[in-house]
């Protein structure tokens, strides 16, 4: 359920990726970057914002960051 996001993505350590919100539409590409890259944790679209899980490694927070604004733009959607 979104509660004051946007768009959510949860992945789990048994590779079940739950894509809800406006990034819906990008699923499959989602789940293909989320195990290719082997990220477990959830990010949230908050108020404009990226909204990482402590359980992503910073690391690859620009990374997915990068991923998200090129391939899945929720920009101008509602």
């Amino acid at each position: 359920m979104l509660f004051l996001s946007k768009a959510k993505i949860r992945v789990f350590k048994d590779r079940d990726v739950i894509v809800e919100g406006l990034w819906k539409d990008y699923t499959p590409r989602i789940r293909q970057f989320f195990e290719e890259n082997d990220i477990v944790g959830s990010i949230h679209h908050r108020f404009g914002r990226l909204v990482f899980s402590s359980s992503i490694d910073p690391r690859r927070h620009q990374r997915i960051r990068n991923f998200l604004i090129n391939e899945c733009s929720i920009r101008g959607k509602r």
